[in-house]
């Protein structure tokens, strides 16, 4: 038999399994796509959490004895303090994982992202040129000291025995503007036109506050400090932050004293979370 035949199907042979060789490294479109789905998951893919359970605002004015009345009052709203914390940080993580990675920002996702938190944190982008909003984002973004949320709590609420937080689960005072969006308070000053809002949920009204500290002029001063304190290595603490609470109240800075205060007096500042940037 003539070995000719026998060399050329060998080479043959060779020849074809080179080429579906170099075929099955090539990238193809689906690897192309998962690709850029891994980009997008790099974005997005933070733990989802969920919020705790539903409860009503308890009756904390049938307890006869005061240490436990305060236990009651913190134990039902820490959970609700640190869920809100935890949304923060869920922001948080998305605008570092942007803010970190140059080409990213440029991206599709990363721009969503963005706009989404620009809106969430009220940034009103033409104050910012450039990407200087992005400093401002990153003050913006953060933990408000379970310790103090837990004192403005109690001294705006009465230890939640008010009727504001009673009917309209506001336990922080908050004010809204809309006819018929809250409550009108009995001793509403002639021409003022505010109410006292009314939230669905405990956890709603606190959702609000912590937002309300976050993007509020009036809490500049809050903000500039605890990214201060951030840059410093330092985790920020309750008392710390309520004394530049200079105008959540007429009282002025007595007021921020008398919530730093309450603070130091039922030794709140064990339940602040540490924060970072």
């Amino acid at each position: 038999m003539n070995p000719l035949p026998k060399l050329t199907l060998a080479f043959l042979a060779i020849v074809v399994a080179l080429i579906l060789f170099f075929i099955g490294t090539r990238p193809t479109t689906g690897t192309t796509q998962s690709e850029g789905r891994s980009i997008k998951h790099a974005l997005t893919d933070i733990q989802v959490i969920s919020p705790p359970p539903i409860r009503e605002l308890p009756d904390f004015a049938s307890y006869a004895d005061v240490q436990e009345k305060k236990s009651a009052f913190f134990n039902y709203l820490l959970p609700l303090v640190q869920f809100s914390n935890q949304l923060v940080r869920v922001d948080r993580e998305r605008f570092k994982r942007v803010q970190s990675d140059p080409i990213n920002l440029k991206s599709p996702e990363a721009k969503k992202i963005t706009r989404r938190l620009n809106s969430r944190y009220r940034i009103v982008l033409e104050r910012f040129p450039d990407l200087s909003f992005l400093e401002e984002l990153d003050k913006r973004i953060g933990q408000i000291p379970e310790s103090l949320a837990l004192a403005q709590a109690a001294k705006e609420s009465g230890w939640g025995t008010s009727r504001f937080s009673k009917q309209a689960n506001n336990l922080f005072g908050q004010w809204c503007f809309t006819k018929g969006c809250g409550i009108i308070p009995a001793r509403r000053s002639k021409g003022m036109i505010h109410e006292i809002q009314k939230f669905d949920s405990v956890g709603e009204a606190i959702e609000a506050y912590v937002k309300n500290l976050n993007t509020h002029r009036a809490y500049t001063s809050l903000r500039e400090k605890r990214y201060s304190l951030l840059k410093e290595g330092k985790s920020p603490s309750g008392s710390e932050l309520a004394i530049t609470l200079t105008e959540y109240s007429e009282r002025g800075a007595i007021y921020g004293e008398e919530v730093a205060s309450l603070i130091r007096y039922n030794k709140l500042e064990a339940y602040d979370s540490p924060q970072s940037i």
